[in-house]
């Protein structure tokens, strides 16, 4: 297996929570930490800023099917919102 020596997934303690629904159904929710990150980092390397949110679009399609202005949309968000942090 090729991706065996690339990708090592360890689930600590703190990884898995579990979370009450809107409807009072429970969740297991995943949180993946990526370190020490400075946000240029992670904008390059990974695509997001930590805590920060891009507002839900309302296109019709899934997130695999969203158009090009969309995606051009969230890409301007994230950028204006680095050099925000980083002026």
């Amino acid at each position: 297996d090729p991706l065996k020596d690339i990708f090592t997934l360890s689930v600590g303690s703190k990884c898995l929570v579990k979370e009450k629904t809107e409807n009072g159904n429970e969740k297991t929710q995943l949180y993946v930490s990526y370190g020490e990150k400075k946000d240029t980092e992670l904008l390059l390397n990974y695509g997001f800023l930590n805590d920060f949110v891009v507002g839900s679009e309302k296109t019709g399609k899934s997130a695999n099917e969203a158009d090009d202005t969309v995606r051009d949309r969230v890409r301007r968000y994230l950028a204006e919102e680095f050099v925000r942090r980083n002026p």
